[in-house]
């Protein structure tokens, strides 16, 4: 079904029209890749200071990644938390 909903139906289109819809969409799917590129490289916590960040425990840490509420970077066998994710739960003062 989801095929389905993807599909695009080209009745009367010439060549040139054809061409056009395929440019137009790679220059669209190019130019976000670009965006992605462009964007600065996510700052990266250590497990022992995300923890500390977010005023928890190390187990609470892992019980939130665990539930899908923090996403890991695993790199080098090391464990990373994006700072602007942290940012989010992060308690005020």
């Amino acid at each position: 079904m989801d095929s389905l909903n993807n599909a695009v139906l080209i009745q009367n289109a010439t060549l040139d029209d054809i061409e056009a819809m395929v440019n137009k969409a790679v220059e669209r799917r190019m130019a976000e890749f670009y965006d992605r590129v462009r964007s600065k490289p996510p700052v990266l916590i250590k497990r022992k200071d995300a923890a500390k960040m977010l005023g928890i425990s190390l187990p609470t840490l892992d019980a939130y990644a665990k539930a899908g509420i923090l996403h890991q970077r695993h790199i080098g066998g090391r464990v990373y938390y994006e700072e602007e994710e942290l940012n989010k739960y992060k308690p005020s003062k």
